[in-house]
């Protein structure tokens, strides 16, 4: 079963890294909050795209966290990269 990632942010960086892991065969799935971000991604490589702010709860259900074995977080803003750590945390703590 191939490993599900995913990548919060599809500026330069996001991009660059969902280039990478797709190219590996990973399952990935791309959050970003602006539109024409995730129609790139998603027209360019072989990945899910889900509009919406990565420290929405929601936003990280629609994407998979559930299931998810990985979570990338890449965004200029470091509050929101800390944010999204405490959720993640909060998420794997609750379903072990």
């Amino acid at each position: 079963m191939k490993q599900k990632i995913i990548i919060c942010g599809a500026g330069r960086v996001g991009i660059s890294i969902t280039e990478h892991l797709s190219n590996e065969g990973f399952d990935i799935t791309v959050i970003d909050s602006n539109v024409d971000a995730i129609q790139k991604v998603t027209e360019l490589y072989d990945v899910q795209g889900v509009l919406g702010l990565a420290s929405h709860p929601n936003v990280l259900e629609d994407a998979g966290i559930n299931d998810a074995d990985m979570i990338i977080a890449v965004h200029n803003l470091t509050r929101l990269i800390l944010l999204l750590v405490i959720l993640q945390n909060l998420y794997f703590l609750l379903l072990q």
